[in-house]
């Protein structure tokens, strides 16, 4: 397989959430000179999906492959887990990083990366601002980085949760300009389409990533919402029920991302439908004790068993 072939299948599996497939390939390889001249955008997607697969199972995966570690991979891989992995989220001043990155300008291709995760640290630290300003500098003549669609999805990304849909809709006509059929192009139009409540446009676009791509927990937990968002309750909780099904049975699939979403949507769903979450509510806690799901479900169990005493002491 040529470069370019590498990094484009890199950049599908991980966007759409088939981690899984981004390991086996990168596990395979011998030698990652094959990468050629994308070998750090490769080395990103792949520590990206090492740590997305599941909390800490990065660490066993290289270990598996230590002897064959470059010093780059290493350094992209701790950066990335520092950062996105959600260590230092909640506690980084996105423009003081930014700064940080500076430094780092010698070399293009570490730039690029140092600025995506400057990006994302926005992102999910909620400082949308400081992503949406970007776009100031990236539309100057001499940014290096124009035609990188990462950097425009994510711009798009923070225009959109900002409910400014005139903004994203410019990002999302770049990318249309740069592929059209590109896997960020297509997730914009998912997300752009949901929002602006053309609900069954989002889903063709949602078969046209499963038909190109292939099929993920990502995908399906996107449709979930999108029927959810329909009120197709019921629908909703079938595909919910194989999928959890999926995730909590097959090792390859296991994401405790995508199965929090999941277990917190059926949470949601069980009681609409009247249907038992007590499975759910287990596996929530598991991933995630301090959820608001976990804790409402708590103070009812408390509740009731508060009742049940009273009953008992006034017999």
């Amino acid at each position: 397989m040529d470069p370019d072939s590498y990094l484009r299948d890199f950049k599908n599996n991980f966007f759409i959430g088939n981690y899984s497939k981004n390991i086996e390939t990168w596990r395979d390889v011998l030698d990652e000179s094959q990468f050629g001249e994308h070998i750090m955008k490769i080395d990103f997607y792949i520590a990206r999906s090492l740590i997305a697969q599941t909390k800490l199972a990065y660490k066993i995966q290289l270990n598996e492959k230590k002897n064959k570690l470059t010093e780059q991979f290493q350094g992209i891989t701790k950066l990335t887990n520092n950062f996105i992995g959600g260590i230092l989220v909640n506690n980084v001043d996105v423009q003081k990083l930014k700064e940080s990155f500076y430094s780092f300008k010698d070399d293009r291709v570490q730039s690029l990366v140092h600025y995506l995760i400057w990006l994302y640290m926005g992102i999910q630290s909620g400082q949308l601002e400081e992503v949406m300003k970007s776009e100031k500098e990236t539309d100057q003549a001499n940014f290096p980085f124009k035609e990188e669609s990462e950097i425009i999805y994510l711009q798009f990304l923070a225009f959109l949760q900002a409910n400014n849909l005139n903004k994203a809709q410019q990002k999302l006509n770049k990318l249309r300009a740069i592929d059209d059929e590109d896997v960020l192009t297509l997730l914009a139009q998912v997300y752009y389409n949901m929002n602006s409540d053309n609900e069954n446009v989002a889903i063709q676009y949602l078969g046209e990533l499963k038909e190109r791509f292939g099929d993920s927990p990502f995908l399906i937990n996107l449709k979930i919402s999108i029927l959810m968002r329909q009120q197709k309750f019921a629908p909703a909780f079938a595909l919910g029920q194989q999928l959890f099904t999926i995730l909590t049975t097959k090792e390859n699939l296991k994401n405790s991302s995508e199965l929090e979403i999941l277990v917190t949507n059926m949470i949601s769903l069980g009681e609409i439908l009247n249907k038992p979450i007590d499975e759910y509510l287990q596996s929530l806690q598991q991933i995630n004790y301090d959820c608001i799901n976990v804790e409402r479900a708590q103070k009812l169990s408390q509740n009731f068993d508060d009742f049940c005493s009273k009953m008992s002491t006034k017999a």
